[in-house]
C-alpha cells in the first residue's frame, strides 16, 4: 500500500476523534513504523487549507505533490510562512501543528520556543484519557519526553524529523547524557537553589509562581494568571515589567528569599552584570542550605556555568541562563574534551589563582571557584554567637561573602541622568570613585539640599543601578549610640547598622543611608549617632570593626555610607572632615517635562498601569509648572501634583 493510502486510511480512523484544538496532542501519536512515521503527520495539513489564504495553500500544495516531499529540509520555509499566517489569524491550535511539522530534531531553539505549549495541551489531553486507553496516554507521553529532550539540544546532529526520532526511540530510555537531581530533593531546597537546578526559563517562571502565588497580592495573581492564559506564551521580554512588579512587592513585604528568586528571572547572558549581581544571593544560599554531596556537586556545576556568563563568555548567546547552565555549557564542554582539550575540573576556568591584594592592601581573594569576595567575620578571634539573639549571624562567622561588582557606568549614569537630568555634575561625583567590574565601593558622601529635592530617592536608585543593598537608617530618630550595636550583655543587644545591612544584603557590600544625619540629638550621655559612625567612616577602623553585640572582629571596609541633609548646621567638624560633600541642585521648569515623565513612568509601574496614562499635554504641564514654581520645585509635590492630575482625568474621563 502506498504512504498516501496508508495515510488516508489513518487519518479516516483518527479524524472522528480529532478536532483542531487537539491536533498537536494528535500529531505526537503518529510516530508509528505502522503508518510511515513523521511522513503521515504531513496528511494532517490538508485539514488545515480551508483556514489558510491563497498563496499559502499553494505553497503548502506544492510542498506536498512535489518530489522532494521527502526531503525535510525543502518543506520548512512554506510551513513556517503559513504557520505564522495562522498564529496571526488567531489559529493558534493549528499554527502550533505546523510548527511541530516543521522541526527538526537539531533545532533546539525553535523547539524551545514551543515546546512550553505542546507539553500543555499533552498533559491536559492525556489527563482526559480513560483508563483502558492507558496505553494510548503512555505513546504521548514518550513522544513528549522526546520532544523535551530535543528542546533541551539532546540531539544536536540529528536533522530528521521528530516523529522519525520518536518512532526510532520506541520504549528505550533517552539519554541526556547530564545529571538530574531528584524533583523532592530540588522542591526541598531554598527556592533559588530550586531554580537553578532547572533548564528553561519557562520551567523556571513555572516554578517560582507556584512557589509564590499563595503570598502575592490579588493584582500580581491576576495579572500574573492572565500572562499565563495568553496565547502563543509570552516572551521573556513580555514578562519583564510584570516580573519587576512581583518583585517589588515581595521585598516590600519581606519575603527576600522569594524576591531573589524571582530577580533569577530577569538576568540575561548578553549583560553579564545582571548575572553577576545575582551570584553573591546564589552563593548564600548555597553555602547555608543543608545538602547531600551529589545536589551541592551539580549546583555548583550550574554556578560554574553562571560564573562564566557573568565573566562575559556567553554573551553572544541568545539562550536563558538556565539553558546554558543546564544544556549548552555541558555540551560545549563536552565538545572541547571531545576535540582533544585536556579535561578540566568544574572550578578551573572561573578564577585565574587569586593574588593578594586584588581589591584591597588587607583583602584577600579566596580560593580559585569562589566569585570575588571577602570572609566578613572571621572564624579566628569570634566568640561563640548566642541562638536566640544571634541566629542569624551565626551563619556569617567564617563564610565567604561574594562582592556585587560594578557594572557599566554608562548606563548607570544614563539611568540616574534620565530622572535627575539638573544634576550631571553631582551624580559624577557619586559615581566617581567606581570603575567597571570592580567592587561597587565608594568613599563616605553626605548630601546636602533643599527638603523635597530627592536627595534619599537618588540614593535608592543608585542602589539599584548598582545592584547594591540599600539600609536606610533614620537618623532623626537617633538619640543614642546604637548606629554602633548595643553590647551583648544587654537583653536588647542588636549589631551595628553596617554589619546588619551586610546580613541582609548576603554580599560583602552595601550601602548605608543615614537619612537626615543633622536631625540626629547631640547630647553625649549615651553617646550619640555623630561619634558612633565615626569608626565606619575610616577603612582602617572599619576593616577592623569590634562589634560589640557580636562581640566579633567585622569587616565592613566595603560597605558605603551615604548621609543625606537639609543643612549642614549644627554638625561636627570632625565629622563633615570624613565626608565628600554633595550640594544637590533643584531642578527648574526647563526640567519639568523630562521630570514629569519619569514620575509618570514611576506611578505606571508601581500602579501596573502602564500604557494606560497618556503623556501630560500642554496645558498640564503649564498648570503644574506653575504650581510647582511656588513650591519651590519640590520633587516630592511633583508628584503629588502629577498624581492630582491623574485624578482629575479619571474622574471627567467619559463613561459607557
Amino acid at each position: 500500500m502506498s504512504i498516501w493510502k496508508r495515510a488516508r486510511a489513518a487519518v479516516r480512523r483518527w479524524k472522528i476523534m480529532t478536532n483542531n484544538r487537539t491536533l498537536p496532542v494528535r500529531l505526537l501519536e503518529l510516530a508509528d513504523d505502522r503508518f510511515g512515521a513523521g511522513d503521515i503527520a504531513w496528511v494532517f495539513v490538508g485539514d488545515l487549507l480551508d483556514v489558510l489564504d491563497q498563496d499559502d495553500r499553494r505553497e503548502l500544495r506544492l510542498a506536498m505533490t512535489s518530489e522532494d516531499f521527502g526531503d525535510h529540509a525543502k518543506r520548512r520555509t512554506p510551513i513556517i510562512l503559513a504557520a505564522e499566517n495562522l498564529r496571526l489569524a488567531n489559529h493558534h491550535a493549528e499554527a502550533l501543528a505546523l510548527r511541530m511539522l516543521a522541526v527538526r530534531c537539531c533545532d533546539a531553539d525553535e523547539l524551545d520556543g514551543i515546546y512550553d505549549a505542546i507539553e500543555k495541551r499533552a498533559l491536559a489531553f492525556v489527563s482526559t484519557v480513560p483508563v483502558e486507553q492507558k496505553d494510548r496516554a503512555d505513546r504521548i507521553v514518550r513522544a513528549l519526553e522526546v520532544w523535551e529532550a530535543a528542546a533541551l539540544g539532546a540531539f544536536p546532529a540529528d536533522e530528521r524529523s521528530l516523529f522519525d526520532r520518536v518512532a526510532e526511540q520506541g520504549e528505550r530510555p533517552i539519554d541526556f547524557n547530564m545529571k538530574f537531581v531528584d524533583p523532592a530533593v530540588a522542591a526541598a531546597l531554598p527556592m533559588p537553589l530550586e531554580l537553578l537546578l532547572l533548564k528553561r526559563w519557562d520551567d523556571a517562571i513555572e516554578t517560582a509562581w507556584q512557589r509564590t502565588q499563595l503570598l502575592a497580592s490579588e493584582g500580581d495573581v491576576l495579572m500574573i494568571e492572565a500572562l499565563f492564559r495568553q496565547h502563543g506564551y509570552p516572551s521573556r521580554d513580555e514578562w519583564a515589567s510584570a516580573i519587576d512588579i512581583v518583585v517589588q512587592s515581595l521585598d516590600q513585604r519581606g519575603y527576600v528569599e522569594h524576591a531573589t528568586a524571582w530577580r533569577m528571572l530577569r538576568v540575561d547572558a548578553q549583560d553579564p552584570f545582571s548575572v553577576m549581581a545575582m551570584l553573591p544571593h546564589l552563593y548564600w544560599h548555597l553555602d547555608r542550605a543543608t545538602l547531600d554531596e551529589s545536589t551541592k556537586s551539580e549546583l555548583r556545576h550550574r554556578l560554574h556555568y553562571w560564573n562564566e556568563i557573568a565573566n562575559g563568555k556567553w554573551i553572544d548567546s541568545e539562550f536563558s541562563v538556565f539553558r546554558i547552565a543546564g544544556v549548552e555549557g555541558p555540551n560545549r564542554s563536552k565538545e572541547r574534551q571531545a576535540a582533544g582539550g585536556a579535561p578540566k575540573g568544574i572550578w578551573a576556568a572561573v578564577n585565574k589563582e587569586p593574588e593578594e591584594g586584588v581589591v584591597s592592601g588587607e583583602t584577600k581573594l579566596l580560593p580559585r571557584g569562589l566569585p570575588p569576595g571577602i570572609i566578613v567575620i572571621p572564624k579566628a578571634g569570634a566568640t561563640t554567637l548566642r541562638r536566640d539573639t544571634h541566629g542569624e549571624y551565626r551563619d556569617l562567622v567564617g563564610q565567604h561573602l561574594s562582592f556585587v561588582m560594578t557594572p557599566n557606568l554608562s548606563e548607570v549614569r544614563a539611568a540616574l541622568l534620565r530622572e535627575y537630568p539638573h544634576a550631571v555634575r553631582e551624580i559624577g561625583v557619586l559615581l566617581r570613585d567606581l570603575k567597571q567590574g570592580t567592587p561597587a565601593v565608594m568613599k563616605p558622601m553626605l548630601i546636602v539640599g533643599e527638603p523635597g529635592g530627592g536627595k534619599s530617592r537618588v540614593v535608592r536608585r543608585l542602589g539599584e543601578a548598582l545592584g547594591l543593598f540599600v539600609y536606610r537608617y533614620d537618623a532623626s530618630a537617633a538619640m543614642d549610640n546604637m548606629f554602633g550595636g548595643v553590647s551583648k550583655s544587654w537583653s536588647s543587644t542588636v549589631p551595628s547598622v553596617p554589619t546588619r545591612a551586610l546580613a541582609m544584603a548576603k554580599s560583602a557590600n552595601a550601602i548605608v543611608m543615614v537619612d537626615e544625619i543633622e536631625k540626629a540629638g547631640s547630647s553625649r550621655h549615651n553617646g550619640n549617632l555623630w561619634q558612633a559612625m565615626g569608626p565606619f567612616l575610616e577603612r582602617e577602623t572599619s576593616s577592623r570593626y569590634r562589634d560589640v553585640s557580636l562581640d566579633c572582629e567585622v569587616n565592613l571596609a566595603h560597605v558605603s555610607t551615604i548621609a543625606t541633609a537639609n543643612s549642614l548646621d549644627g554638625l561636627p567638624a570632625f565629622l563633615l572632615d570624613r565626608f565628600r560633600i554633595i550640594r544637590w541642585p533643584m531642578p527648574t521648569l526647563a526640567h519639568l517635562p523630562q521630570l514629569a515623565a519619569g514620575v509618570l513612568a514611576e506611578i505606571e509601574r508601581e500602579t501596573d498601569e502602564q500604557g494606560f496614562n497618556l503623556p501630560l499635554d500642554p496645558d498640564e504641564l503649564e498648570a503644574i509648572g506653575r504650581l510647582w514654581a511656588r513650591q519651590k520645585f519640590s520633587m516630592r509635590r511633583l508628584r503629588r501634583m502629577i498624581e492630582a492630575t491623574l485624578d482629575a482625568r479619571a474622574a471627567t474621563a467619559p463613561r459607557h
